[in-house]
């Protein structure tokens, strides 16, 4: 049986991400104006890699995410980048 729902912890992680999105927009707005866009966004996705990659190591590597729709994933961060 899953555990009972708290909402009070449900509200505090939500503020939290609220948070982490506000200080993420308000770093980014700040970085453009010495940086270009693009500079910005290969910084984010450099530095989420190394936050995220002792995480994957820890759940069993990059062999746990492997994909059946490889060209779906490249397509969709072509786009993102465009």
């Amino acid at each position: 049986m899953a555990p009972a729902p708290s909402i009070p912890k449900a509200a505090f992680w939500m503020a939290l991400s609220i948070a982490s999105f506000l200080a993420m927009s308000v770093a980014g707005r700040a970085t453009t104006a010495e940086l270009n866009v693009f500079q910005v966004l290969e910084l984010r996705s450099v530095i989420g890699f190394f936050i995220l990659l002792p995480l994957v190591m820890m759940s069993g590597g990059f062999a746990t995410m492997r994909t059946g729709r490889p060209l779906a994933h490249i397509a969709r961060n072509v786009i993102h980048y465009t």
